[in-house]
């Protein structure tokens, strides 16, 4: 486990390194390489450093929300090799948290209102350990998840718990079988089978 990790680290500087030299294309099949975003009030949102559980809290979140996370864990993250069991304490993997966030929280420029533009989720890396993440948090403002529908929502959860893998946003045009695709596609709960096969299963 600790050997394959280490290798798609190193393939991952390779990859950046070569990057800086010869710019990909949009399509590169890459993508799922390496640090996902700048989170803003965390920091770099790298690969995750757990075992082969993924143990999850939901931080006293909406019905809507807490749905949606759970039907994540249990038909998109538990088919894969990366098994995913809630947990009730702070020493979660991951920590699901949602609220109607002010504009400016953690740096974002968060949706205000169910038609308004802005942030709608994020994953944050909130402890690093030697280049891997070893606990992250989910944001998401309910400004936006009370207006979705239900495959939405679970669009949603699935792109932000994506990011906690290390999964980087799908840029693939025409990409339609990934909910990392961006811009999202709002009915697509799910992970490509390049994702699940070459990311989450290559490293659990």
């Amino acid at each position: 486990m600790a050997i394959r990790k280490m290798v798609l680290f190193a393939i991952a500087l390779v990859v950046a390194l070569l990057g800086s030299l010869f710019p990909a294309p949009a399509a590169d099949a890459n993508y799922i390489v390496g640090a996902t975003s700048d989170t803003g009030c965390g920091q770099l949102n790298m690969m995750p450093s757990w075992d082969s559980t993924l143990r999850y809290q939901k931080v006293s979140l909406k019905a809507n929300v807490s749905s949606a996370v759970s039907w994540v864990a249990n038909q998109r993250v538990k088919p894969t090799d990366l098994h995913a069991v809630e947990v009730y304490n702070s020493s979660a993997d991951v920590r699901y948290y949602d609220s109607y966030w002010d504009v400016g929280f953690c740096g974002k420029n968060w949706k205000q209102s169910p038609t308004g533009g802005g942030v709608v989720g994020t994953s944050q890396c909130m402890l690093l350990v030697s280049s891997f993440c070893d606990q992250h948090r989910v944001l998401i403002t309910n400004h936006h998840t009370d207006g979705l529908s239900w495959e939405a929502r679970r669009t949603l959860l699935c792109h932000e718990t994506g990011h906690v893998f290390g999964i980087s946003h799908n840029y693939h045009v025409g990409n339609h079988d990934s909910c990392m695709k961006t811009p999202a596609s709002s009915g697509v709960p799910k992970y490509s089978l390049h994702e699940v096969n070459d990311m989450i299963n290559f490293v659990w």
